[in-house]
């Protein structure tokens, strides 16, 4: 026994330790969870699964199997293709799936997914024609067996990519998931959650429980589920039962509706959520043989721009998907359930008017569709209806919307933004009706028309008072059954008549090219717009692509549309082509004129998320003061805003180029300027150009990212001709010069004009250069030298001005300061007001304070002072006496027409005057009015010139003499010359109660001047003194090419003696002068007024003491000269001396000269010719008494005015000595015939000089 017993023993060790191994082995592989290569089974597996499924299946890349508790197989690529008829050729592809299943579950016969993991996943869902579905894997030839227990964990998919089309409906969706989750078994709940995109622009959530899948299989209780979907904008909240067994489904939508839902939410946050969210229930029966579906649904508030994105991502062949749509869509076939269902929506958000309370009616059968609409439009209630009936022959669409006796109030107000908006509509009507089999066919026999009449608009009023109006009598569109569109409008806008007409194509043809031919033109009595091309949908092929022309005779009749000037004749023309891309619009060969102005535009618009602007503007000429004709309306507030509170510009690139601008007299030329707009701000961008012959650069910015946005200009430029400058501007012709450098720094700070009157701060400056006052044939007269000028303003800070240079070689120094910016720009009542300025030893100032505007009213005091008045002669350009210390004050009043010192103070050396002045600067020239008087006025205060008190020269110093009278005569036709003159009328009178001239007590005297239309008026000068009077009258009237003189002196037996000590010639000179003086003339100069001058002179002196360089007259001292020549006696007293001369033409000729002395009387007579300054005259003389044997030899004179000779005649000396050896004889012939000559010459000397005519 024992031997039998090893005998088993040893046999079973011998077979049952290697199956013992073996068994150990597979235990061990099971458990530690081994990766084993199933490569070589790929094909195997792939033809299994393709004879299970009944399509190919193709298995690709890594094949693996992990053994395990739950081995896992590991798939490196999986397709699965479409049976034959379906237009994709996969069913599903994935890549690097990982399936793990329960093994001792699949032992007995049930298959436990625990988890099922794969990545890059694509799914076509396709339904053919046939209405056969690629996702329907049952095979017609398998047997029928008992459904297996299978059980799912979890499944996890990552990037998910859906495809749906419906070749009957030609309907084609997509859907993108990041991640889906989903778990679930026959007990347990099913769980799903998914996250992606529809239509790869609209994101959304989902979150779904649902019961154990037994009760769907089982179909014994219903089978309850719960839905939550969330996206931007929207949110869908359901839960429900489906019981199988009933064929019932009952759904409850809401946010009470869903456990899923947030179990508390504040109010803000439920008011967000109810914009999109659905609510009310929905039942379908499903058991019966037509599927019926009732319920009442409605939404707080619809809002479908979140959804407007998704829309924009349509394949490129949705034109051919639409087209194919409309030729397979059954309309019989269109709603395959019974459909009694309420819709309401109580806002519709996102459209350009306010919906409310918009009410659907859906009703469908086997007959047809029903629905009955009806909402409330800007408050307005419309309503319409949509049937389609199936049960026809053939199924009929029909559509009517219309709405009578509408009021528009608050739909005027909502699209213009007009608070007095108001609005009445008679009626409209919208009718569309058609007939088809399919949608193609239908849409081909769709008809439209549209019909709307007695509308009257209003918004904002007139300048007058009466509202803006506008109305529609008649609109009518109409689109015939296979004609074109045809539209028709006729009313006024703004009271100005218009007509309206409207062309297209065919519906069909529309529908299919997605695109619309447009002929649209619009006229209004002064203009006409017509607008030609093609408009198209985004999806369609083609570019939508518009010309545009716009006619405007004159643009003063569009005032009450744009708000120009009614009285601008400018004419209008704008045309161009707009051209609408996918991504971009066009705006191509685009000019613009307007009077004479013309611009040229093309710029490009990107769309989309960040939209750019790139722009060429391109001018040949803008005309700046034809274009401010435009100007119209009143003046803009201080206080609004300049740039919009939320401007949000897109990125702009221009490019700006203009020949020329006019700007008046004066042109810019070669325009450039290239700015880049970023961030809603003008990045600093240059530009340049040149103006009155200079170039000019510059900068300029706009940030608005701070408080307040910030303007920054910068501009210089190089030598610039200030003549031509002011001359283009008008502000000067006789200006001649140049400046080096001129720069110009703005730094802007706000958003109203009064806030950038406050914070920004602004400098100009003007270095180097020269202005040049020109004078008759353009001449210069004076010239000042520019060291800089600059103006500064700073924040709240007075405006400054500095200028330093030199006036004709003489230093001048000027300071300006006034109020700030902000005072200039409010209504401010007055401004301060200090100027102050420097030069040639005097000084200069003004304080106060003036009105605005600037200049219309003010209350200054005005200073100047000076040590003498020739410091100065320099600046005024004539020899100025050497008269001072000298300082003149008094109140500066400005008023409506100029200015006024009413207690004006003038004060020379001692001497004092007070009075008055004006300058009115509202005639058509100013008019200086300077009115003085003074008790007592000391001449010694008023010293002669040097030249003029020294001692008459010596005829040898005549031609010195000449030169000083020529340079005199120059300058006095500077100061005195047409051009100068005719700029300014004045009037100055001075009264002196008393004279003083040194000892000598003068009784009065008087002064009067006047300037008008450019002639000199002098006199009547007067001057009264015991016993004399001197009077003085002149005219001058000088014109651009001669000059008119008229002279009138009366002077009464005047002391010359006053004139000898004034011009310290002598003091002990004592005697009488008398001169009545007329003279008229014509002449290109002053210094040859005497050639052609015609008149009279008379004179006489009684002098006391003879000395004949007393009088700066020729004919005087000629005449005294004579005397000591022919009574050379030194007791001779010269009783007078007469001469009276006619002057014609320049020629001078004797009417009598008398030289009479106590011994002789002389008698003249001769001629002189001033043109030629040649003299030629005789002095015969007669003794008195009766003295026999006397030689009487007369005299001659001859040369020139200033260079007479004095000679005798050898016949002359042979008469006189024949009259002297005949005198015994002839003598007593002349006492008895001719009478004795008195002693005392009172004969000739009492009153010698011509009577003058009344007042003459």
């Amino acid at each position: 026994m024992s031997r039998w017993r090893w005998f088993l023993v040893a046999l079973t060790g011998l077979v049952g330790l290697p199956f013992a191994a073996a068994l150990f082995a597979i235990v061990a592989l099971l458990v530690s969870g081994a990766t084993i290569d199933a490569s070589r089974w790929r094909d195997w597996s792939a033809e299994r699964m393709s004879s299970a499924l009944g399509r190919p299946v193709f298995l690709a890349g890594p094949f693996e199997l992990s053994l395990g508790r739950a081995p896992e197989v590991r798939i490196g690529e999986l397709r699965i293709l479409n049976p034959p008829g379906f237009t994709a050729r996969e069913f599903l592809a994935l890549a690097d799936g990982r399936v793990r299943i329960d093994l001792l579950d699949a032992l007995f016969g049930e298959l436990h997914l625990r988890s099922l993991e794969a990545s890059t996943v694509r799914l076509w869902l396709e339904r053919a024609s046939n209405g056969r579905s690629n996702w329907d894997l049952r095979r017609p030839d398998a047997p029928a067996s008992p459904p297996g227990r299978i059980e799912v964990g979890q499944i996890v998919l990552h990037g998910l990519a859906v495809d749906y089309r419906d070749e009957r409906s030609a309907t084609h969706h997509g859907l993108d998931l990041d991640e889906l989750r989903a778990s679930g078994g026959s007990n347990e709940m099913l769980r799903l959650t998914m996250r992606g995109r529809i239509g790869k622009q609209l994101p959304f959530a989902l979150k779904a429980e649902g019961g154990p899948l037994r009760l769907i299989r089982e179909e014994a209780e219903p089978w309850p589920f719960i839905l939550d979907i969330e996206s931007p904008g929207a949110r869908l909240q359901a839960s429900g039962a489906v019981d199988a067994g009933k064929g019932e489904a009952r759904i409850a939508f809401g946010p009470d509706a869903a456990a899923l839902a947030p179990a508390a939410a504040g109010d803000e946050s439920r008011a967000v959520a109810r914009t999109n969210e659905l609510a009310g229930q929905l039942e379908l029966v499903f058991g019966d043989a037509r599927p019926r579906l009732s319920g009442a649904l409605s939404v707080a508030a619809l809002d479908l721009r979140p959804f407007d994105a998704s829309d924009e991502d349509a394949p490129d062949d949705a034109p051919d998907a639409v087209t194919q749509q409309g030729q397979m869509l059954l309309l019989r076939d269109l709603v395959p359930v019974d459909i009694s269902v309420d819709l309401h929506i109580g806002e519709w958000r996102g459209l350009p008017v306010d919906v409310e309370d918009a009410k659907f009616d859906l009703h469908a059968d086997a007959s047809g569709v029903r629905m009955p609409i009806s909402a409330t439009l800007a408050g307005i209630p419309f309503s319409g209806r949509v049937d389609l009936d199936t049960a026809a022959a053939t199924p009929t669409l029909a559509l009517r919307f219309a709405a009578r006796d509408v009021v528009l109030d608050d739909l005027v107000r909502q699209l213009t933004g007009a608070a007095d908006g108001a609005g009445r509509l008679g009626q409209i009507e919208l009718r569309l009706g058609g007939r088809g089999e399919t949608t193609g066919a239908l849409l081909s026999d769709l008809e439209l028309s549209l019909a709307a009449s007695d509308a009257r608009l209003s918004a904002g009023k007139r300048d007058d008072g009466r509202p803006l109006a506008s109305t529609l009598a008649t609109l009518e569109v109409a689109l015939p059954r296979g004609q074109r569109l045809r539209g028709y409008g006729r009313g006024t806008l703004l009271a100005e008549p218009l007509q309206l007409s409207l062309r297209g194509d065919t519906l069909p043809e529309m529908l299919r090219e997605l695109a619309m031919p447009v002929e649209l033109e619009i006229a209004a009595a002064p203009a006409r717009l017509r607008i030609e091309g093609m408009l198209a949908h985004p999806a369609a092929k083609r570019e939508a692509a518009l010309d545009f022309a716009l006619q405007v005779r004159r643009t003063g009749d569009l005032a009450r549309w744009l708000g120009v000037a009614p009285e601008s004749r400018l004419p209008l023309a704008l045309r161009g082509r707009m051209r609408i891309a996918s991504d971009a619009w066009f705006l191509e060969q685009t000019t613009l004129g307007l009077g004479r102005s013309e611009l040229t535009v093309d710029a490009r618009i990107t769309r989309g998320d960040d939209p750019s602007v790139v722009a060429a503007v391109r001018s040949r000429l803008i005309d700046v003061p034809e274009l401010a004709t435009l100007r119209g309306g009143s003046a803009r507030s201080n206080d609004a805003p300049l740039f919009p509170d939320a401007l949000d510009l897109p990125d702009i690139d221009l490019d700006l180029a203009l020949q020329r601008v006019i700007l008046g007299r004066s042109d810019l030329q070669g325009v450039r300027f290239a700015g880049r707009v970023r961030a809603g701000g003008l990045l600093p961008s240059t530009f340049s150009g040149r103006v009155a012959g200079a170039p000019f650069s510059g900068l300029v910015a706009l940030d608005q990212r701070g408080r307040w946005p910030e303007v920054r200009l910068d501009l210089a430029t190089g030598e610039v001709d200030l003549g031509l400058l002011l001359r283009d501007l008008g502000a000067a012709e006789n200006i001649a010069g140049r400046a080096e450098k001129l720069q110009l720094s703005l730094r802007g700070r706000g958003n109203t004009q009064r806030e950038l009157a406050s914070l920004s701060a602004f400098e100009a400056r003007v270095v180097g250069g020269h202005i040049s006052v020109l004078g008759a044939q353009q001449r210069p007269l004076a010239e000042f030298h520019l060291g800089e000028a600059a103006i500064a303003v700073r924040p709240g800070e007075p405006i400054r001005l500095r200028l330093d240079g030199t006036f004709d070689e003489t230093a001048l120094a000027l300071t300006f300061s006034t109020g700030t910016l902000a005072d200039l720009l409010r209504d401010a009542a007055h401004l301060p007001f200090a100027l102050a300025a420097e030069t040639a030893g005097a000084k200069l100032t003004l304080d106060g304070e003036v009105a605005l505007p600037l200049g219309r009213a003010g209350q200054l005091t005005l200073e100047m002072s000076g040590e003498r008045f020739d410091m100065l002669s320099g600046l005024a350009r004539v020899e100025l006496p050497a008269w001072g210390p000298w300082s003149l004050r008094g109140p500066l009043h400005m008023t409506a027409s100029g200015y006024e010192v009413p207690r004006l103070q003038l004060r020379v050396g001692d001497s004092r005057l007070e009075g008055s002045g004006t300058l009115d600067m509202s005639r058509p020239r100013p008019r200086l009015d300077l009115r003085l008087s003074a008790p007592s006025i000391q001449l010694d205060d008023f010293p002669l010139p040097e030249r003029l008190a020294d001692p008459s020269p010596p005829v040898g110093a005549a031609e010195s003499l000449r030169r000083s009278a020529g340079q005199l005569v120059v300058r006095s036709e500077r100061l005195l010359g047409a051009g100068f003159l005719r700029r300014f009328d004045s009037y100055i009178a001075v009264e002196v109660q008393e004279v003083l001239a040194g000892d000598d007590r003068l009784a009065d005297g008087s002064l009067r001047v006047q300037v008008v239309d450019g002639r000199v008026f002098i006199g009547p000068a007067e001057l009264n003194i015991p016993g004399g009077t001197l009077r003085l009258a002149a005219e001058y009237d000088p014109s651009p090419s001669e000059v008119a003189l008229a002279v009138g002196a009366y002077v009464e037996r005047f002391d010359y003696g006053i004139i000898a000590r004034r011009f310290r010639r002598a003091d002990d000179v004592r005697g009488l002068l008398s001169l009545h003086l007329a003279l008229a003339g014509r002449a290109p100069s002053l210094a040859t007024i005497m050639h052609h001058a015609d008149g009279e002179v008379d004179f006489a002196v009684w002098p006391t003491e003879l000395q004949s360089g007393v009088f700066s007259l020729w004919s005087v001292n000629l005449l005294l000269t004579v005397v000591p020549l022919i009574d050379p006696g030194g007791d001779a007293v010269v009783n007078c001396v007469v001469g009276r001369f006619d002057l014609k033409d320049g020629k001078l000729s004797d009417d009598k000269i008398i030289i009479d002395t106590t011994r002789v009387r002389i008698r003249g007579a001769g001629s002189a010719n001033l043109a030629r300054e040649q003299l030629a005259f005789v002095f015969r003389p007669r003794g008195k008494g009766f003295a026999v044997f006397r030689l009487q030899t007369p005299l001659r004179v001859s040369g020139t005015l200033t260079d007479f000779r004095f000679g005798i005649e050898p016949r002359d000396l042979l008469e006189s000595v024949l009259r002297l050896i005949a005198s015994p004889i002839l003598l007593p012939i002349e006492w008895f015939t001719l009478g004795p000559l008195p002693r005392d010459g009172a004969d000739v000397c009492t009153n010698p000089l011509r009577e003058r005519a009344a007042g003459s």
